[in-house]
């Protein structure tokens, strides 16, 4: 593949065999982030590959982490040290342990980001093909929309409300579909957000200029989310 432009004379050739080990390469997204004493520079940081670094004494540490619940965290540190990450129910503080150690840190106060999840081309059961257009707002609801360019319709068809949790696997209850699933796909992670991949699954009623039509749904949206 030629770089074109000033590096054209540079080439980059594909290693069908090469070895991709995602632990190793796969860019670690951050999923909490707690401070102490309120300094940026003193942080312990969980990413989404289960990893942490903590940053909160007067060491740089690191280790492995599993979810126990909502928002509370086992913390494995590299030399065995126990310890856990509680945030409170607030999201504003938390409590860090490490073992016998006991912290307080403080949260960013988490915010909802508004999101689209989208399908350019699904058939419906009808001679054109549609589009499906899910808005996803910083509210935690979300509305399901059928989009027929043909004839510049735009129809709602399905609401609901959804979360996003910490390693951006999303849960949706809708009206009509009833409970989904939206899973991530880390290899497209960035520093801006990574995509994730809806299932959606119903039957609906659409109504169009005085005529109703019921129509069965099969699809998988895709769009990015970025916490």
């Amino acid at each position: 593949m030629s770089l074109g432009g000033l590096g054209n004379h540079r080439n980059l050739r594909h290693k069908a065999d090469y070895a991709y080990v995602a632990e190793n390469e796969e860019m670690p997204i951050e999923i909490a982030v707690c401070f102490a004493g309120g300094s940026t520079g003193s942080a312990i940081t969980l990413a989404h590959d289960g990893s942490f670094v903590d940053a909160t004494g007067d060491e740089l540490l690191d280790g492995t982490w599993k979810q126990e619940g909502t928002s509370e965290y086992t913390l494995t540190y590299a030399d065995g040290t126990e310890g856990s990450l509680k945030i409170a129910d607030d999201k504003k503080t938390a409590e860090l342990a490490r073992g016998e150690e006991k912290v307080t840190v403080e949260t960013m106060e988490e915010e909802g980001s508004a999101f689209t999840l989208s399908n350019p081309s699904v058939e419906v059961g009808v001679p054109i093909t549609v589009e499906l257009r899910l808005d996803c707002a910083a509210d935690g609801t979300c509305e399901l929309f059928l989009v027929v360019s043909q004839i510049n319709a735009e129809i709602s068809i399905d609401k609901g409300t959804y979360t996003m949790s910490d390693v951006a696997k999303g849960g949706f209850e809708f009206e009509k579909a009833g409970a989904c699933e939206a899973m991530p796909d880390y290899e497209t992670a960035t520093d801006n957000g990574v995509d994730v991949n809806l299932s959606y699954k119903a039957n609906v009623s659409v109504e169009l200029n005085g005529q109703s039509s019921d129509i069965s749904i099969d699809a998988v949206l895709t769009g990015t989310y970025s916490k």
